[in-house]
């Protein structure tokens, strides 16, 4: 339940520091049926009067970000599955005329030939993030619900890579597309992801592999106790046995793998899947220098409190400056709960 502001008396924050983290959620549809995540059920707070962000609202609001961040920052583009909006290469393109790192999250499926491979590589895109939540066809496409999902993400690398080689031949690399795979921590795939490091390690183009420890599925409602209850099946049976995992992530890492996670991460989900209910972060949280936008409009900087404002109504840099934004960030300074958000969104230690 997002929390109401009611004048805490903390001090005031410096509210001339940009935002850092940015996500601009472009819509809340999927077709994949993952299970641990249910965006391709019926969205459980829309409606059929549910008016979402038109192309002109996320370049206006990216246009107003540009001028209160630093640059280069990264905005992310997710979803849902963001390749089913048609205008994201337009929007993409726009984003990285401003001088903006520009990332997509996807399931890969839309990617289905070189010419829609092309087009992403024109559109100026820095870095693309396969899902990929298994080493073998057999576990991913179970856990993605979409039969062949696996070999069709691996022909869509096949795509973008070979018009990595004729489109950006002789470019510095921070200027090509960087490919990259992200796998959910959990208990139907645990075993299998020190063999997706080694694949990763031993694949040329894929740059860096992320993981996410399993939390609450997206579009539920929800139950702090959901790993125990209703979603009991993704939270590991054999906590030593996926500690011993996450150990020898923490040392592939250490060791100059690909993980992308820093290590104070990584120690991270070892103390959450030990004891969930326990306060993960030993220092404060920073989500006040997080900045996502829904698919309706909404500006958060923490979704467990209320929004900043709305973009078809609010300027972002006159909602980033106001008073509901001045509030959250002194809320989110003192907050002590244990927010499962926390082990994967914009870890600081």
């Amino acid at each position: 339940m997002l929390k109401q502001l009611l004048k805490p008396q903390v001090k005031e924050k410096n509210l001339s520091l940009p935002p850092e983290f940015i996500v601009i959620n472009v819509n809340d549809d999927c077709f994949f049926k993952c299970k641990m995540c249910f965006k391709w059920k019926p969205h459980i707070t829309h409606t059929k009067d549910t008016k979402f962000i038109t192309t002109s609202d996320i370049k206006n609001f990216i246009y107003d970000l540009s001028l209160i961040v630093e640059k280069p920052s990264i905005i992310n583009f997710a979803g849902g599955e963001p390749f089913l909006r048609k205008d994201l290469l337009e929007i993409i393109k726009f984003t990285d005329k401003l001088g903006f790192y520009t990332t997509v999250a996807t399931n890969g499926w839309l990617i289905d030939s070189e010419e829609k491979a092309k087009k992403i590589i024109d559109s100026g895109l820095k870095n693309i993030v396969f899902s990929v939540d298994g080493m073998t066809a057999k576990t991913h496409d179970y856990i993605r619900g979409i039969p062949g999902s696996f070999n069709r993400i691996k022909d869509a690398m096949q795509y973008l890579i070979k018009n990595i080689e004729s489109q950006q031949k002789g470019f510095e690399q921070k200027e090509k597309l960087s490919i990259a795979i992200q796998t959910v921590l959990c208990e139907l795939n645990y075993k299998e992801v020190i063999d997706m490091i080694n694949w990763v390690e031993k694949t040329p183009y894929i740059n860096s592999i992320h993981f996410n420890a399993v939390s609450e599925p997206n579009n539920t409602m929800h139950d702090p106790l959901w790993y125990k209850t209703k979603f009991s099946y993704l939270w590991p049976k054999n906590i030593k046995k996926i500690c011993l995992v996450i150990d020898e992530i923490y040392k592939k890492k250490r060791e100059g793998s690909k993980v992308a996670e820093p290590l104070a991460q990584i120690e991270g989900y070892k103390r959450y899947f030990i004891n969930p209910e326990k306060f993960l972060k030993k220092s404060k949280c920073h989500f006040e220098k997080a900045l996502s936008l829904t698919p309706v409009g909404a500006m958060y900087m923490c979704n467990h409190y209320i929004n900043i404002g709305n973009i078809k109504e609010t300027r972002l840099s006159d909602a980033w400056k106001g008073y509901n934004a001045n509030k959250v960030r002194q809320y989110i300074l003192n907050c002590q709960e244990n927010c499962h958000e926390l082990v994967n969104c914009y870890h600081e230690d």
